[in-house]
């Protein structure tokens, strides 16, 4: 429980444009689930306070795998690839990636993407917060949603509706 990330700080719930958000402190906070979880597409609305700490998902065991914030970058690591696209540090973000086992496509705030060909399906011991017992998150989580399969084609709508909840750009 000591790890755990806040949602309400004493006196409020912590929210991101007024709806409720997981606050990470960057120093331990995680959410652990010990399975291993296919992640074709999933699309992710967070926001780093630390432009050096930003490990939004990613597995315990194999520290090579996860999706990563940085300085003006979002980072997908998988095993022997890593594909990188361009972000503002510090904003609130819909971030978007496919990863349907035959390439990687990586994109946030409904805008372009970038692409690779090598690809992983799967993070062993799922984490939510760091990758590898390292590299905590330093800031905010709203939503992670995961698909087992290829929604590449209904990125569009998707982002659509979670842009009108959570009022990103």
């Amino acid at each position: 429980s000591g790890n755990q990330p806040q949602i309400y700080n004493g006196t409020a719930v912590i929210t991101e444009n007024g709806k409720p958000a997981l606050d990470f402190d960057g120093s331990n906070d995680e959410l652990t689930t010990g399975a291993t979880i296919r992640t074709a597409t999933t699309f992710t609305v967070s926001r780093e306070d630390d432009s050096d700490r930003g490990v939004i998902y990613g597995s315990v065991t194999n520290g090579l795998q996860y999706l990563r914030t940085g300085t003006g970058n979002v980072a997908n690591f998988t095993n022997t690839n890593t594909l990188t696209h361009s972000i503002t540090s510090g904003e609130h973000r819909l971030l978007y990636v496919n990863n349907p086992g035959t390439g990687t496509e990586l994109g946030s705030n409904g805008g372009s993407t970038s692409s690779s060909n090598a690809a992983t399906n799967a993070f062993a011991n799922f984490a939510i917060g760091q990758k590898g017992n390292a590299f905590r998150m330093d800031g905010t989580i709203q939503e992670i949603t995961i698909f087992g399969s290829d929604q590449s084609s209904n990125r569009t709508d998707i982002e659509s509706d979670i842009n009108t909840y959570f009022s990103i750009y």
